[in-house]
């Protein structure tokens, strides 16, 4: 029995999570367990899937809204908007947050419980890899992410509700349901919006230590500066600097750190991938049916101007979720693009060898498997996804315009 149980103790504590990679994730994690959905269950430094007192806590939380949302559509919208057009589309938009709210919910909850586990696992085993895994500087850059985020969403999200309940005619309280599944949902691309943050600050780390190599004499001077990191933006001298402390492009297994990073985003794209499809249909769709809300509402006058544009502060906030999305995938594209511009460097200085053979390495990783963020492989997710969107949306409104006014 002993023997049993000091194999188990030996298992997990390949599992275990350090202590400061915990307090990066412990701000979003109980703030995502306030609102019944965590993707794992974080204690005494081990991840394990949801507990059932957890899910019973999702279950509960799917119930209160649905009654929420009940007593808009069929109660408070009915009083509100007595036109039978602008009531429909009052419904429409309350029913696409709600399914929204519900998809992400049970996959986030009830499904890739294993996977979820295995993820965040591999996190931790990254920095391992990389040798960062105690580096307080680096770990503490996730958690200076988590609060600047929530913090400005937040933000944003407050200052609408209080326009919304000061100016509007009608209460706010009805439509606290329809503001948690939002914010609810928000939380989730706020997570993983910061996880690609964590792939980048990674990669600019690798890319730091072969900079340094390809410059020693700036290097050198670097590391008697006084370059700090600006809260949040990590210059790159900062990360040279940081880098330089630790690690040597000649010893540091640099083309390792490069293919755990690259398996592990791959992971990352097979758990959000959903979250990524549902929040683009759920932006396009929104964006419609707030606008021809509002095209109704403002042509036959039949609410009042703030009302009418309550709807929209909600698609107010999924475009700053998409620019934030679209930027920060982008950032980590670009560094792997470094990356192997500076392994190209490396080999034109050396025609054979260990080095060589190591950047030959690290350029087959990146050809083969670019770090591309595909959904479903009907499009990939990058700066340029928002300015694609935009253009849709802007067609769609277009064409509804020439139905109303010509």
């Amino acid at each position: 029995m002993k023997t049993t149980k000091d194999t188990k103790i030996e298992y997990l504590s390949k599992d275990i999570i350090e202590e400061e990679f915990t307090k990066s994730l412990r701000l979003m994690y109980r703030l995502q367990m306030l609102m019944a959905s965590t993707r794992v269950d974080l204690k005494d430094r081990f991840v394990t899937t949801p507990s059932l007192l957890q899910k019973c806590h999702t279950m509960l939380s799917v119930v209160l809204l649905l009654g929420l949302d009940y007593i808009v559509i069929h109660k408070y919208d009915t009083i509100l908007f007595d036109n039978e057009t602008i009531y429909y589309l009052s419904s429409c938009v309350t029913g696409l947050q709600t399914l929204t709210f519900i998809c992400n919910i049970i996959h986030v909850r009830f499904l890739n419980g294993d996977d979820n586990v295995e993820f965040f696992v591999k996190l931790q085993q990254i920095d391992r890899c990389m040798n960062i895994h105690r580096n307080k500087t680096v770990t503490a850059l996730l958690l200076k992410t988590n609060i600047f985020s929530l913090a400005a969403v937040f933000v944003i999200f407050s200052v609408l509700v209080a326009i919304a309940t000061a100016k509007g005619t009608a209460a706010f309280w009805p439509y606290i349901g329809i503001a948690y599944s939002q914010l609810n949902f928000v939380l989730e691309l706020i997570c993983c919006s910061n996880i690609f943050v964590y792939f980048y600050i990674r990669a600019r780390f690798i890319n730091s230590i072969i900079k340094n190599y390809l410059d020693p004499k700036k290097t050198q001077e670097i590391l008697y500066s006084r370059n700090r990191s600006y809260f949040l933006f990590t210059t790159k001298t900062f990360m040279r600097r940081l880098a330089a402390q630790t690690h040597s492009f000649l010893t540091s297994d640099t083309d390792i750190y490069l293919k755990q990073l690259l398996d592990g985003f791959f992971k990352f794209q097979d758990i959000y991938k959903f979250q990524i499809f549902m929040f683009c249909c759920k932006l396009v769709g929104s964006s419609i049916l707030t606008f021809e809300f509002m095209l109704f509402a403002v042509q036959n006058d039949t609410v009042g101007i703030w009302d009418s544009l309550t709807p929209s502060f909600f698609t107010i906030i999924d475009l700053v979720m998409a620019l934030l999305l679209g930027i920060r995938c982008e950032l980590f594209i670009r560094e792997v693009k470094e990356t192997k511009r500076l392994v190209i460097a490396v080999m034109s200085r050396h025609y054979d060898g260990r080095l060589r053979e190591k950047s030959n390495r690290m350029l087959k990783l990146i050809e083969e498997t670019p770090p591309h963020f595909s959904v479903y492989d009907m499009w990939q997710l990058d700066a340029n996804v928002l300015l694609q969107m935009f253009m849709l949306v802007t067609g769609l409104i277009v064409t509804q315009m020439q139905f109303a006014f010509l």
